[in-house]
């Protein structure tokens, strides 16, 4: 019999090295999407669902870029920057990071930064511009 008791412990450790990364971007107060090229969603923050009102079970599912940019372009005022998001996350313009002003339908003003990742993928985030929105009460200590 082979002994496995090493591989079994990397895996483990990879796992929660990927639990704990993911807690990690749920902590930031950005709502965060990363989307491959093809414009498949291969990750998202709590964040991005409370700031979408996506329900976690159809953010499992990760959506297509079309589909999300759908429904953020339904969710905000008029804008060109939907397109634009489109372009960038298939490689069709230039991928230097930049940061366009969106306003939601109900008044949220948020920065949406778009950024180049390793692997030909794009990091999206949605930063409240609000300053009321963005903080958080603190707990009397």
């Amino acid at each position: 019999f082979e002994d496995i008791s090493a591989e079994v412990s990397l895996t483990r450790q990879f796992r929660a090295d990927l639990e704990m990364f993911q807690a990690i971007l749920d902590a930031v107060p950005a709502a965060i999407a990363v989307f491959q090229a093809d414009g498949s969603m291969i990750g998202a923050n709590e964040g991005y669902g409370r700031l979408w009102g996506q329900d976690p079970q159809i953010l499992a599912q990760m959506p297509h870029l079309n589909q999300a940019s759908g429904e953020w372009a339904s969710r905000c005022k008029p804008s060109g920057v939907w397109g634009d998001i489109r372009q960038f996350v298939g490689h069709e313009v230039a991928r230097a990071p930049w940061v366009e002003e969106i306003e939601t339908t109900e008044g949220l003003r948020l920065a949406v930064r778009m950024s180049p990742a390793r692997g030909r993928a794009t990091v999206i985030q949605f930063l409240p511009l609000d300053i009321s929105v963005a903080k958080t009460a603190r707990s009397p200590s």
